[in-house]
């Protein structure tokens, strides 16, 4: 079968409420994937990271415990039928290997979403760094 027939019946980036721009909790999600059949869903909402203050658009820190409790009662409530994956969506920056080794502890992968790139005045927004409005 060639591959532009194939469905792909995975997911590996999904984001919640936690992020401040989807609804829903992570029970939900997996509702939705079981009903269309898929296979694996990845939670991957936007990491909590302390330098960038984009606090509308990702889970605060103090969310982060709330986001792996719902993962987890996921798991167990229908891990026997679809393969649930915890993760976040996360930028990367070469001065924070501990943190991203930290997260991985509770994780199954990080997924990279560079919202932002550093320079010499800081992290900023890439529309900003690029002119786009």
């Amino acid at each position: 079968m060639s591959s532009q027939n194939q469905i792909m019946n995975v997911n590996y980036h999904t984001h919640m409420r936690l992020c401040r721009h989807a609804v829903g909790d992570v029970r939900d999600y997996v509702l939705e994937a079981l009903r269309l059949n898929f296979r694996v869903l990845g939670m991957s909402d936007h990491a909590p990271f302390e330098e960038l203050k984009d606090r509308s658009v990702r889970m605060m820190p103090e969310d982060y415990p709330e986001y792996l409790r719902q993962c987890n009662a996921a798991i167990e409530e229908f891990g026997d039928r679809i393969q649930i994956l915890k993760a976040l969506e996360i930028e990367y920056f070469t001065e924070h290997d501990a943190m991203y080794k930290k997260y991985l502890e509770d994780l199954d992968y990080l997924a990279l979403g560079q919202h932002y790139i550093e320079d010499p005045s800081g992290m900023n927004g890439l529309k900003s760094s690029f002119g786009l409005k």
